[in-house]
């Protein structure tokens, strides 16, 4: 994945956010009609999303990054979040 994409998963050329946590490592997806799942190693769920239909959108939660916005505010600041 190319560094602009750090911190999201690519599933139909849509993007999906998962955790700090994870931005460098491998996840795996569970997918289904309306939920894209993002779950650890160990199968436990990281961050869910509703599926995203078209191409080239992003689907953001921001829950798993505040711990680092709070201890670090202009972390995501040169990140492609704000698109």
């Amino acid at each position: 994945m190319t560094p602009e994409f750090h911190g999201y998963i690519k599933l139909d050329l849509n993007l999906y956010s998962t955790s700090p946590r994870y931005a460098l490592g491998k996840v795996l997806v569970r997918i289904s009609y309306n939920k894209v799942e993002i779950l650890n190693d160990d199968h436990h769920l990281v961050v869910s999303h509703s599926r995203l239909y078209g191409q080239y959108r992003k689907s953001m939660k921001w829950q798993p990054y505040l711990n680092l916005m709070a201890k670090r505010p202009t972390a995501l600041k040169y990140t492609s979040f704000y698109d």
